[in-house]
């Protein structure tokens, strides 16, 4: 039979006809999962931020220019792209970065509600809502995030609903 038995070549066999099949499995997986984040859409309920009876329905946004361009006025040293360079620590080397980098929003008529890394003294993980009216975004309620790190669109509604953030204003330099 030659070099290789026939276990062998019935292996190389499935090989070469399965290589093909799963390339195109994993591209049409990795295609539903890209599309299945930016723009999707997920209803929240924003009674523990203080907004009783607002279930809305957000739409994922997972870059800053995507942001009204109210919610960003209000980020004053600015805030970057999850990906940028930002002020990660109180420390300057070079040129001074924003302070704050974006990691994931949900958009609504009414609200924003953003989720952000925050550098400087003390590095944190906030999450800030946002009443929008007209060409104007107000502040309502900011938290850092128990235990830190960055949350999913799905892990930030469930630690949104969980009751287990606390509005801290006063507290959170946000």
């Amino acid at each position: 039979m030659g070099p290789m038995g026939p276990q062998v070549r019935h292996f190389v066999m499935e090989i070469t006809i399965a290589r093909p099949i799963c390339a195109a499995l994993v591209f049409s997986v990795l295609a539903s999962l890209a599309s299945a984040s930016e723009g999707a859409k997920m209803t929240i309920d924003l009674s523990p931020l203080g907004q009783k009876g607002q279930h809305i329905t957000f739409t994922q946004a997972n870059e800053v220019k995507l942001l009204p361009k109210a919610v960003l006025d209000e980020f004053p040293s600015g805030i970057v792209d999850s990906k940028a360079d930002f002020q990660v620590t109180d420390v300057v080397v070079g040129k001074l970065l924003p302070t704050r980098r974006f990691i994931v929003a949900g958009i609504s008529e009414k609200y924003c509600l953003v989720h952000y890394e925050r550098g400087g003294i003390a590095h944190s993980w906030l999450i800030a809502l946002f009443i929008l009216s007209k060409d104007k975004a107000k502040l309502v309620w900011v938290s850092m995030v128990p235990g830190g790190g960055k949350l999913s669109f799905s892990k930030l509604k469930a630690a949104v609903e969980s009751g287990d953030l606390r509005d801290q204003p006063g507290h959170t330099y946000w």
